[in-house]
């Protein structure tokens, strides 16, 4: 196993980071999408090409650890990483109707 993902904690090890670092090599665009929490920065601290995150969305709008918090957004735009949003019902609905959360959200 080279990282952790979706409902999974623990970091990336020696694997991990040696898979990185022939990634970055070979001109490879990591895909952070399904890092867990505590995988995500130890693979952005250890790669440094190119980053995106294929199908996702912020975590403020679909509350579960697959989607990413908002200072995991941060980082990824400090990395001009490409965001993709992924608007299947399981990624975009779950907890309820991310739209009405969105509207009656404080600013």
């Amino acid at each position: 196993m080279y990282a952790q993902g979706t409902n999974a904690t623990g970091g990336i090890g020696a694997k991990g980071r040696e898979l990185l670092h022939e990634m970055e090599r070979l001109g490879i665009i990591l895909d952070a999408t399904h890092l867990c929490d505590d995988s995500f920065p130890e693979a952005l601290d250890h790669f440094h090409g190119p980053v995106w995150a294929s199908h996702s969305n912020c975590r403020t709008l679909v509350p579960h650890n697959r989607q990413f918090t908002d200072e995991q957004i941060r980082e990824l735009i400090s990395r001009d990483a490409v965001i993709g949003r992924c608007s299947t019902h399981g990624c975009s609905c779950r907890g309820g109707n991310a739209a009405r959360r969105l509207r009656n959200r404080p600013a």
